[in-house]
């Protein structure tokens, strides 16, 4: 059994990297990445169309603005924060959230509506781009008998205007950490959906709060950690506590 889930991996990954479209090879990392984005405008289309209370072409701009603003927040970051690694969380705390209430606010859109869009949007987007992270070789956990190998001649950094850069600690069989991720953003997602009602003007402070706790457990068998450490914690756990925290306590509060 070990053998057959560990031969099924190695598969996955070695088939992604021969995928080509139009005789152009596309990477799966990039590949994954834009359907997440094409599923996201999905999604959207489907609640603006199911909810009266959001117009579909504003909250349209509203996350085409986020997606083609993020590349050059990336280089924004690396060059002036001098950060040069890409961690969700930290992307999320200091980009994807700000500039989201910021365009709610230009376009006046209803708040709540909108905020329950994004509590949806959020673990559909990660559930799918972890699959891309798991093909691709990034954000993997630590060494065990069970888990994929990744070929060396894989491993390849990619500096064009897309930047990619996979582990360089995977030399061994690992932990596929990103698919276990998927899955629980998957359930997530499923479970927003299926208690909609109940949790209505609360969806997005509850995947905030059940994402960030899964952050703050799984960083403890990442191994490739893109972020720096302070003692045994990373980055991303750090802000994940401190969001989970504020999560939390405005739900309790209200």
């Amino acid at each position: 059994m070990v053998k057959r889930i560990n031969r099924f991996l190695d598969s996955c990954v070695l088939k992604a990297h021969n995928i080509y479209f139009l005789k152009k090879k596309i990477h799966p990392y990039f590949l994954f990445v834009d359907i997440a984005g094409f599923c996201a405008v999905l999604f959207l289309a489907y609640y603006s169309f199911r909810f009266d209370s959001l117009d579909f072409f504003k909250m349209f701009f509203v996350v085409s603005v986020i997606y083609y603003s993020y590349q050059p927040f990336l280089i924004f970051k690396r060059q002036f924060l001098k950060i040069d690694s890409r961690t969700f969380i930290l992307d999320l705390t200091l980009f994807i959230i700000p500039t989201y209430f910021l365009l709610l606010s230009i376009l006046k859109v209803n708040m709540i509506a909108a905020l329950d869009l994004l509590g949806f949007e959020l673990p559909l987007i990660i559930c799918i781009g972890r699959v891309g992270c798991f093909l691709g070789g990034c954000c993997h956990g630590i060494p065990t008998q069970v888990g994929v190998f990744y070929p060396k001649e894989l491993l390849i950094k990619i500096e064009t205007h897309r930047r990619y850069s996979p582990s360089d600690k995977a030399t061994e069989r690992v932990l596929p950490l990103q698919l276990i991720e998927s899955g629980f953003c998957l359930i997530l997602f499923l479970f927003l959906n299926y208690y909609h009602n109940l949790l209505s003007a609360r969806i997005f402070l509850v995947f905030l709060l059940s994402y960030c706790f899964f952050r703050m457990v799984s960083d403890f068998f990442k191994q490739h950690i893109a972020t720096k450490r302070f003692s045994k914690f990373t980055t991303t756990q750090i802000v994940s506590a401190i969001l989970f925290a504020i999560s939390t306590f405005i739900l309790i509060k209200y």
